[in-house]
């Protein structure tokens, strides 16, 4: 009786102990979790990071096996706007860039897509005391036949359908997809390492060029 007592114990000490852990990883990482942008621009890396905004000239794209794995390298013309957040201590974007090839990962694929956002309530981490308000998630959901616009993937009306949630949704969005030669405008989150290209505009079509 006194061994089943000890482990009972020893059980209750072991959840209490998780329990405080976990807690205690919310509260440390709350910020960071606040601090992710979930509306249209999705960012893929932790905070503090900058806001920067490129235009460029699309040298190729890269289907992936799904479409959660395209990528697109582009050439960066020119840099349109920077905000540097106040607590980076990494270097920041800057001219050198200019001309040189990046490779970037799309949230929303390289493919004709459709993003919509559905509104979500905000939910309080912790006991409710402090302003911990925070959207999930902030990545796009898999895309099923059921989820798409058109009949199929060679229909010329069919786009994949990306869904994101956020306290306040602006009109839904439309995208033609990327190919060679498109001049593109965008935003990315930069911390040493650049997020994924979220929403694009399409400055000047490549299509006369393919």
């Amino acid at each position: 009786m006194e061994n089943k007592n000890y482990l009972a114990v020893v059980i209750g000490l072991l959840i209490v102990l998780v329990g405080i852990t976990a807690f205690g990883f919310l509260q440390t990482n709350f910020d960071s979790f606040a601090n992710v942008n979930p509306g249209i621009n999705p960012t893929s890396i932790s905070a503090p990071y900058d806001k920067v905004t490129f235009q460029g000239t699309v040298v190729s794209v890269i289907a992936g096996d799904s479409i959660f794995e395209d990528r697109v390298v582009v050439r960066i013309d020119s840099i349109e706007s920077y905000n540097r957040d106040e607590d980076a201590s990494y270097e920041r974007v800057d001219d050198s860039l200019v001309g040189e090839e990046v490779e970037f990962g799309l949230a929303y694929s390289a493919r004709p897509a459709f993003v919509h956002c559905e509104l979500l309530e905000a939910k309080t981490i912790g006991d409710g005391t402090g302003d911990g308000d925070i959207s999930t998630p902030t990545e796009p959901r898999d895309s099923t036949p059921e989820d798409v616009q058109g009949t199929s993937p060679t229909s010329e009306s069919y786009r994949y359908l990306f869904t994101y949630y956020s306290g306040s949704c602006p009109a839904d969005i439309a995208m033609d997809g990327l190919i060679k030669n498109d001049r593109i405008e965008f935003e990315v989150a930069y911390n040493g390492d650049f997020s994924k290209i979220g929403i694009y505009d399409v400055l000047f079509t490549g299509q006369t060029t393919k």
